[in-house]
């Protein structure tokens, strides 16, 4: 690119200016971004097929070759972001409970306007379970009545407009708790970010 030359007038600045903008765009209509393996990983600006945007490809994958499923980021593709992310727990105090009851459930306000997605991970009172795990939501908890394994609960979350609600059921015909009992859950609250 040309230097622009001391004392020119200013509509020869400014001609000088754009021509270089204008050959430095022509110069960057791509940025791809090696790893330490010398792998191509990301891309910024025109790929293929007439992508312009912003790629990020797994490793050991070339981004300029990548397809949809080998890409960690496609500019392209509307990505779920977490809104509001925390912890809550909820204790079911000692006692029997029919079947079908409730026993518990806790409301999280998101303060959105629409009703957005959720992931909710569930850590369920080990002494209930024939086995130890935390899982996905819903999570069944077990109890052994002597005789078989019945599932007892089911920990689970709804979402609306306004909350996020944290249940916990009785499945079981009748369960009878000697103990209090607390499950704990996690949960994300997340909106779609992304021009349609």
């Amino acid at each position: 690119m040309p230097p622009i030359t001391p004392n020119s007038d200013m509509n020869s600045v400014v001609n000088q200016m754009n021509q270089n903008i204008a050959q430095q765009n022509t110069n960057a209509i791509v940025q791809i971004f090696k790893d330490d393996t010398g792998t191509r990983r990301v891309l910024s600006g025109k790929g293929k097929s007439g992508f312009y945007g912003f790629k990020v490809s797994q490793p050991g994958i070339d981004v300029y070759e990548a397809a949809d499923d080998e890409l960690i980021f496609n500019s392209d593709l509307n990505v779920f972001k977490y809104i509001t992310k925390g912890t809550q727990s909820i204790t079911v105090a000692a006692g029997t409970y029919a079947r079908g009851a409730s026993l518990g459930s806790l409301a999280i306000p998101h303060g959105l306007s629409t009703t957005p997605a959720f992931l909710l991970y569930v850590s369920v009172p080990l002494t209930l379970v024939i086995g130890s795990y935390t899982s996905n939501a819903p999570a069944f908890s077990y109890v052994d009545d002597g005789t078989n394994v019945h599932p007892a609960t089911v920990a689970y979350g709804s979402i609306d407009n306004s909350n996020l609600t944290l249940h916990i059921v009785n499945l079981y015909s009748s369960l009878n708790l000697g103990n209090a009992f607390t499950w704990t859950f996690k949960y994300y609250i997340m909106q779609e970010i992304a021009a349609d």
